[in-house]
């Protein structure tokens, strides 16, 4: 496919030898010849459709043709991958490091699935090899960053995205992760910073707003809270989490029926969520609607959560009587 271009010129070449032979050869048997050629370049092209029906029958062609192509095993690796075969994936990352033990990528796709496998020692092992073999690579400490952050690790976490952000300065991604890790060390106006340079840089970045609005509800600005989680439900309606964030917010600031649509609004997503089933029913304690509450206490209770135990004791023995 990458020939085709080229190829023009080599047609008009045919063309001219062909009227070249035209004139000094027999025309049925030249014909016959052109016939033939394109009937054997017809089934050539058939058999090759074969080989380019997808990534993976490609590059295991291309391995079949050349037992020790260490590209070919990588490329089919990520093609397995997208596929959804990771454990055959994980065969070709390996089977190119075996050919090549200085191949950063392959150690850098084996890390993504380590981490996916919860195999947390194995993918940060990859990762330290592949920044090792490309120190530049900024992709690779933003994941190892992550992985980082979701074992207590902040301070190598911090370190990790400063330099992923360094390297790559215009990467939304890099931004939000960073300011997720302060907001999950209490650093709010920091995290702020962050999801705020995530905006700018894609302005209809859902989870940026979200997580935004909740370092601002943090420090008490349940207005600009307000307005960032209603923006990033503008963006993505299907953002359950923001629903559920705007809704404690207008809880404590009293507005009990936004609060209560938003709680609804959660649990079209997620109906199985105990918590927000409590969290209905403590609304409508504080609407004055008792026998609405204990319902949802009760609902509560049957999908796990023990603390509506109390609450029923509470409020709604007196309003069986």
């Amino acid at each position: 496919r990458y020939t085709y271009v080229p190829y023009i010129g080599l047609s008009f070449i045919a063309a001219y030898f062909f009227r070249f032979f035209s004139e000094r050869v027999n025309r049925t048997y030249l014909f016959i010849a052109a016939t033939m050629y394109i009937l054997f370049l017809a089934i050539s092209t058939w058999n090759q459709s074969l080989v380019w029906r997808d990534n993976i029958s490609l590059w295991s062609h291309a391995i079949a043709n050349d037992p020790g192509l260490k590209q070919a095993y990588h490329n089919r690796g990520i093609a397995f991958v997208e596929k959804g075969d990771k454990k055959a994936a994980l065969a070709d990352y390996n089977k190119t490091i075996a050919l090549d033990s200085l191949y950063e990528m392959a150690y850098y796709h084996r890390a993504r699935l380590f981490k996916e496998w919860g195999d947390t020692i194995a993918a940060l092992s990859d990762l330290n090899r592949t920044l090792m073999l490309k120190p530049d690579f900024n992709e690779a400490y933003n994941l190892r960053a992550n992985i980082y952050a979701e074992s207590g690790l902040a301070k190598e976490a911090l370190t990790d995205y400063n330099k992923a952000i360094i390297l790559k300065p215009d990467n939304p991604e890099y931004y939000l992760n960073r300011g997720l890790l302060q907001l999950n060390k209490g650093v709010y106006n920091e995290a702020i910073t962050d999801f705020t340079q995530a905006i700018s840089l894609k302005p209809a970045y859902d989870e940026a707003f979200n997580n935004r609005g909740m370092a601002k509800s943090y420090l008490s600005d349940f207005e600009g809270a307000v307005a960032d989680y209603s923006k990033a439900i503008s963006i993505n309606p299907s953002l359950a989490i923001a629903y559920n964030n705007r809704a404690v917010v207008y809880a404590v600031k009293k507005k009990y029926d936004d609060a209560e649509k938003d709680f609804m609004k959660y649990l079209t997503f997620f109906p199985d969520d105990a918590r927000t089933y409590l969290n209905i029913g403590l609304v409508k304690i504080e609407k004055g609607d008792n026998l609405g509450a204990c319902s949802y206490f009760e609902q509560a209770l049957a999908k796990g959560d023990e603390k509506a135990k109390f609450l029923i004791f509470t409020h709604c023995q007196k309003s069986s009587k």
